[in-house]
């Protein structure tokens, strides 16, 4: 039977333990982040849901409380654009396609 994945051919790359660390804080980092925006999503809407029936009795105030939720939502996009337009996912560690990572 004809074998259609050749392993002799290419030698792994070479891992060592400070790769792995650094593998391991960024998936630290990114449930960090993950865990970050989830909070913040339920404080918006918490803050929404306290400012809308408030509003029948103390409009000034709900009015600032929406006015800060659209101002936080619309900062929380520049941040996310900034982000992806620095690093996109597909770019390796020193800016190269992620695919040229495993290529000896």
């Amino acid at each position: 039977m004809r074998q259609i994945y050749h392993f002799e051919d290419k030698i792994p790359p070479a891992v060592n333990e400070q790769m792995l660390r650094q593998e391991l804080e960024k998936r630290r980092a990114k449930k960090a982040a993950i865990l970050l925006v989830i909070g913040s999503f339920f404080i918006m809407i918490s803050i929404l849901l306290i400012a809308l029936p408030l509003y029948e009795t103390n409009p000034l105030f709900s009015t600032v409380c929406l006015l800060y939720v659209c101002v936080s939502i619309a900062g929380s996009l520049v941040i996310v654009i900034a982000f992806t337009l620095k690093a996109p996912a597909w770019e390796g560690s020193e800016g190269r396609p992620a695919c040229t990572d495993l290529q000896t």
